[in-house]
Protein backbone atom coordinates (compact mmCIF):
# COMPACT_ATOMS: atom_id res chain seq x y z
CA UNK A 1 0.00 0.00 0.00
CA UNK A 2 2.87 2.35 0.81
CA UNK A 3 4.41 1.89 -2.64
CA UNK A 4 1.05 2.55 -4.30
CA UNK A 5 0.66 5.78 -2.31
CA UNK A 6 4.18 6.88 -3.33
CA UNK A 7 3.35 6.12 -6.96
CA UNK A 8 0.32 8.37 -6.86
CA UNK A 9 2.37 11.14 -5.25
CA UNK A 10 4.84 10.85 -8.11
CA UNK A 11 2.03 10.78 -10.66
CA UNK A 12 0.53 13.93 -9.14
CA UNK A 13 3.88 15.69 -9.26
CA UNK A 14 4.53 14.74 -12.87
CA UNK A 15 1.01 15.82 -13.74
CA UNK A 16 2.09 19.29 -12.58
CA UNK A 17 4.95 19.14 -15.09
CA UNK A 18 2.50 18.23 -17.87
CA UNK A 19 0.05 20.95 -16.87
CA UNK A 20 2.82 23.55 -16.81
CA UNK A 21 3.54 22.73 -20.43
CA UNK A 22 -0.15 23.01 -21.26
CA UNK A 23 -1.27 25.92 -19.12
CA UNK A 24 -0.56 28.68 -21.61
CA UNK A 25 -2.45 26.82 -24.35
CA UNK A 26 -5.50 26.31 -22.16
CA UNK A 27 -5.51 29.88 -20.93
CA UNK A 28 -6.56 28.66 -17.49
CA UNK A 29 -4.62 31.37 -15.71
CA UNK A 30 -5.60 35.00 -15.98
CA UNK A 31 -2.53 37.20 -15.85
CA UNK A 32 -3.34 40.67 -14.66
CA UNK A 33 -1.37 43.55 -16.10
CA UNK A 34 -0.47 45.82 -13.26
CA UNK A 35 1.84 48.78 -13.03
CA UNK A 36 4.69 47.93 -10.70
CA UNK A 37 5.77 50.37 -8.08
CA UNK A 38 9.54 50.44 -8.51
CA UNK A 39 11.56 50.98 -5.37
CA UNK A 40 15.08 52.27 -5.70
CA UNK A 41 17.80 50.76 -3.58
CA UNK A 42 21.43 51.56 -2.79
CA UNK A 43 22.91 49.20 -5.41
CA UNK A 44 23.99 52.03 -7.69
CA UNK A 45 27.03 52.21 -9.95
CA UNK A 46 27.88 55.87 -10.66
CA UNK A 47 30.35 54.99 -13.42
CA UNK A 48 27.78 53.16 -15.58
CA UNK A 49 24.66 54.87 -14.20
CA UNK A 50 23.10 51.43 -13.59
CA UNK A 51 20.81 50.80 -10.66
CA UNK A 52 18.98 47.52 -10.02
CA UNK A 53 15.58 47.68 -8.36
CA UNK A 54 13.71 45.26 -6.14
CA UNK A 55 11.45 44.30 -9.06
CA UNK A 56 14.39 42.89 -11.07
CA UNK A 57 14.26 45.86 -13.42
CA UNK A 58 17.05 48.39 -13.76
CA UNK A 59 17.66 52.04 -14.35
CA UNK A 60 20.26 52.74 -17.04
CA UNK A 61 21.20 56.37 -17.68
CA UNK A 62 17.92 57.49 -16.18
CA UNK A 63 15.68 55.07 -18.13
CA UNK A 64 13.81 52.16 -16.53
CA UNK A 65 14.17 48.77 -18.27
CA UNK A 66 12.42 45.50 -17.48
CA UNK A 67 10.77 42.42 -18.95
CA UNK A 68 8.04 43.13 -21.50
CA UNK A 69 6.73 39.55 -21.30
CA UNK A 70 5.05 37.77 -18.42
CA UNK A 71 7.49 34.95 -17.56
CA UNK A 72 7.49 32.11 -15.06
CA UNK A 73 10.21 29.54 -14.49
CA UNK A 74 10.22 26.12 -12.81
CA UNK A 75 13.13 23.88 -11.90
CA UNK A 76 12.85 20.09 -12.21
CA UNK A 77 15.41 17.97 -10.38
CA UNK A 78 16.16 14.27 -10.71
CA UNK A 79 18.09 12.98 -7.70
CA UNK A 80 20.28 9.87 -7.46
CA UNK A 81 20.66 7.30 -4.68
CA UNK A 82 23.59 8.95 -2.91
CA UNK A 83 21.59 10.34 0.03
CA UNK A 84 18.72 9.35 2.30
CA UNK A 85 15.85 11.56 1.21
CA UNK A 86 13.26 9.49 3.06
CA UNK A 87 14.98 10.01 6.41
CA UNK A 88 13.95 12.60 8.98
CA UNK A 89 15.99 14.68 11.40
CA UNK A 90 19.57 13.46 11.69
CA UNK A 91 18.77 10.51 9.38
CA UNK A 92 17.94 12.80 6.46
CA UNK A 93 20.60 13.43 3.85
CA UNK A 94 20.07 15.06 0.48
CA UNK A 95 21.09 13.26 -2.72
CA UNK A 96 23.01 14.62 -5.69
CA UNK A 97 20.87 16.24 -8.39
CA UNK A 98 21.75 14.13 -11.43
CA UNK A 99 19.25 15.89 -13.68
CA UNK A 100 18.42 19.59 -13.78
CA UNK A 101 15.92 21.16 -16.17
CA UNK A 102 14.72 24.76 -16.02
CA UNK A 103 11.39 25.30 -17.79
CA UNK A 104 10.49 28.87 -18.74
CA UNK A 105 6.89 29.76 -19.60
CA UNK A 106 6.13 32.91 -21.59
CA UNK A 107 2.48 33.82 -20.98
CA UNK A 108 2.65 36.75 -23.39
CA UNK A 109 3.37 34.86 -26.60
CA UNK A 110 2.13 31.45 -25.32
CA UNK A 111 5.45 29.66 -25.67
CA UNK A 112 7.82 27.70 -23.49
CA UNK A 113 11.39 26.53 -23.52
CA UNK A 114 13.74 24.41 -21.42
CA UNK A 115 17.34 24.80 -20.33
CA UNK A 116 19.11 21.56 -19.43
CA UNK A 117 21.91 22.05 -16.92
CA UNK A 118 24.94 19.76 -16.63
CA UNK A 119 25.24 18.31 -13.12
CA UNK A 120 29.01 18.89 -13.39
CA UNK A 121 28.74 22.63 -14.06
CA UNK A 122 30.84 24.58 -11.55
CA UNK A 123 29.06 27.37 -9.71
CA UNK A 124 28.58 28.87 -6.26
CA UNK A 125 27.04 26.40 -3.80
CA UNK A 126 25.78 27.31 -0.35
CA UNK A 127 27.27 24.88 2.18
CA UNK A 128 24.67 24.66 4.95
CA UNK A 129 24.81 23.64 8.58
CA UNK A 130 22.24 21.13 9.82
CA UNK A 131 20.01 23.93 11.07
CA UNK A 132 20.03 25.54 7.63
CA UNK A 133 22.39 28.38 8.47
CA UNK A 134 25.11 29.23 5.98
CA UNK A 135 28.55 27.83 6.78
CA UNK A 136 30.31 29.04 3.64
CA UNK A 137 29.97 29.34 -0.14
CA UNK A 138 32.14 27.17 -2.37
CA UNK A 139 32.72 26.88 -6.09
CA UNK A 140 31.87 23.25 -6.88
CA UNK A 141 29.63 20.97 -8.94
CA UNK A 142 26.09 22.27 -9.09
CA UNK A 143 24.63 18.83 -8.33
CA UNK A 144 26.09 18.97 -4.81
CA UNK A 145 23.78 21.79 -3.74
CA UNK A 146 20.98 19.30 -3.12
CA UNK A 147 23.30 17.39 -0.77
CA UNK A 148 23.05 20.12 1.87
CA UNK A 149 20.11 20.79 4.16
CA UNK A 150 18.23 19.01 6.92
CA UNK A 151 15.06 18.21 4.97
CA UNK A 152 13.74 17.89 1.42
CA UNK A 153 12.56 21.47 1.17
CA UNK A 154 15.87 22.89 2.35
CA UNK A 155 17.86 20.74 -0.09
CA UNK A 156 15.61 21.68 -3.01
CA UNK A 157 15.72 25.39 -2.25
CA UNK A 158 19.50 25.24 -1.93
CA UNK A 159 19.61 23.65 -5.39
CA UNK A 160 17.39 26.42 -6.72
CA UNK A 161 19.81 29.01 -5.31
CA UNK A 162 22.76 27.40 -7.11
CA UNK A 163 20.90 27.40 -10.42
CA UNK A 164 20.20 31.10 -9.92
CA UNK A 165 23.91 31.67 -9.18
CA UNK A 166 24.84 29.81 -12.38
CA UNK A 167 22.48 31.88 -14.51
CA UNK A 168 23.93 35.21 -13.47
CA UNK A 169 22.13 35.57 -10.14
CA UNK A 170 18.72 35.08 -11.73
CA UNK A 171 16.12 36.92 -9.70
CA UNK A 172 13.32 34.39 -9.39
CA UNK A 173 12.54 30.72 -9.98
CA UNK A 174 8.82 30.38 -9.31
CA UNK A 175 8.66 26.73 -8.32
CA UNK A 176 10.36 23.35 -8.34
CA UNK A 177 9.63 19.64 -8.40
CA UNK A 178 11.96 16.84 -7.27
CA UNK A 179 11.77 13.30 -8.65
CA UNK A 180 14.13 10.51 -7.67
CA UNK A 181 15.63 9.03 -10.83
CA UNK A 182 14.53 5.53 -9.78
CA UNK A 183 10.95 6.70 -10.34
CA UNK A 184 11.45 7.41 -14.05
CA UNK A 185 9.40 4.25 -14.65
CA UNK A 186 6.35 6.03 -13.20
CA UNK A 187 6.92 9.00 -15.50
CA UNK A 188 7.16 6.65 -18.47
CA UNK A 189 3.99 4.74 -17.55
CA UNK A 190 1.94 7.95 -17.44
CA UNK A 191 2.30 8.27 -21.22
CA UNK A 192 2.38 4.53 -22.02
CA UNK A 193 6.04 4.62 -23.03
CA UNK A 194 8.22 7.05 -24.95
CA UNK A 195 9.60 6.26 -28.41
CA UNK A 196 13.32 6.83 -29.00
CA UNK A 197 15.80 6.05 -31.78
CA UNK A 198 19.15 4.89 -30.44
CA UNK A 199 21.97 7.18 -31.54
CA UNK A 200 24.68 4.91 -30.12
CA UNK A 201 25.21 1.25 -29.35
CA UNK A 202 23.80 0.48 -25.90
CA UNK A 203 23.60 -3.31 -26.11
CA UNK A 204 25.79 -3.59 -23.01
CA UNK A 205 22.84 -2.10 -21.15
CA UNK A 206 20.08 -4.02 -22.94
CA UNK A 207 20.50 -6.36 -25.96
CA UNK A 208 17.67 -4.60 -27.82
CA UNK A 209 19.30 -1.14 -27.51
CA UNK A 210 20.86 -1.39 -30.96
CA UNK A 211 22.13 1.76 -32.69
CA UNK A 212 19.61 2.95 -35.28
CA UNK A 213 16.72 0.98 -33.80
CA UNK A 214 13.50 2.80 -32.89
CA UNK A 215 11.77 1.48 -29.79
CA UNK A 216 8.94 2.43 -27.45
CA UNK A 217 10.59 2.06 -24.07
CA UNK A 218 9.08 -0.02 -21.32
CA UNK A 219 9.15 1.48 -17.85
CA UNK A 220 12.29 -0.45 -16.89
CA UNK A 221 13.99 0.39 -20.19
CA UNK A 222 13.22 4.09 -19.72
CA UNK A 223 15.19 4.15 -16.49
CA UNK A 224 18.09 2.28 -18.12
CA UNK A 225 18.11 4.65 -21.09
CA UNK A 226 18.14 7.79 -18.94
CA UNK A 227 20.47 6.70 -16.14
CA UNK A 228 23.09 4.40 -17.71
CA UNK A 229 26.53 5.71 -18.61
CA UNK A 230 29.47 3.89 -16.95
CA UNK A 231 29.11 0.73 -19.09
CA UNK A 232 28.95 2.68 -22.37
CA UNK A 233 31.68 3.61 -24.81
CA UNK A 234 31.17 7.26 -23.92
CA UNK A 235 30.53 7.30 -20.15
CA UNK A 236 30.43 11.09 -19.80
CA UNK A 237 27.52 12.93 -18.29
CA UNK A 238 27.38 15.10 -21.43
CA UNK A 239 26.53 11.99 -23.48
CA UNK A 240 23.91 10.97 -20.93
CA UNK A 241 22.39 14.46 -21.07
CA UNK A 242 21.85 13.98 -24.80
CA UNK A 243 19.82 10.83 -24.07
CA UNK A 244 17.92 12.58 -21.30
CA UNK A 245 16.99 15.43 -23.65
CA UNK A 246 15.97 12.93 -26.32
CA UNK A 247 13.71 11.17 -23.86
CA UNK A 248 12.12 14.36 -22.49
CA UNK A 249 11.55 15.72 -26.01
CA UNK A 250 9.69 12.50 -26.78
CA UNK A 251 7.80 12.73 -23.51
CA UNK A 252 6.58 16.27 -24.13
CA UNK A 253 5.71 15.48 -27.73
CA UNK A 254 3.56 12.57 -26.61
CA UNK A 255 1.81 14.78 -24.08
CA UNK A 256 1.10 17.40 -26.74
CA UNK A 257 -0.17 14.77 -29.18
CA UNK A 258 -2.53 13.19 -26.67
CA UNK A 259 -3.99 16.29 -25.00
CA UNK A 260 -6.38 18.04 -27.43
CA UNK A 261 -6.04 21.42 -25.71
CA UNK A 262 -2.28 21.47 -26.42
CA UNK A 263 -2.77 22.07 -30.12
CA UNK A 264 -1.78 25.72 -29.93
CA UNK A 265 1.20 25.30 -27.66
CA UNK A 266 4.53 26.42 -29.01
CA UNK A 267 7.73 25.03 -27.59
CA UNK A 268 11.44 24.82 -28.08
Amino acid sequence: MKRRTEKWKIAAGVAILILLAAVIAVGSRIIEKREKKVKKNSDYDEETSVQWTEENTLYFNGTLYGYDHRLESFLFMGTDASGNEEGTGEDYHGAMADYLLLMVLDHTDRSWGCIQIDRNAITSVNVLEEDGSLRTIREQQICTAHWYGSNKEMSAENQVDSVKFLLGELGTIDGYYVLNMKDISTLNSLVDGVEVTFQEDMTDVDPVFVKGTTLTLTDEQAEEFIRSRMSLKDPTNAARMTRQKQYMDGFFQKVKNNLPFCGGLAGS
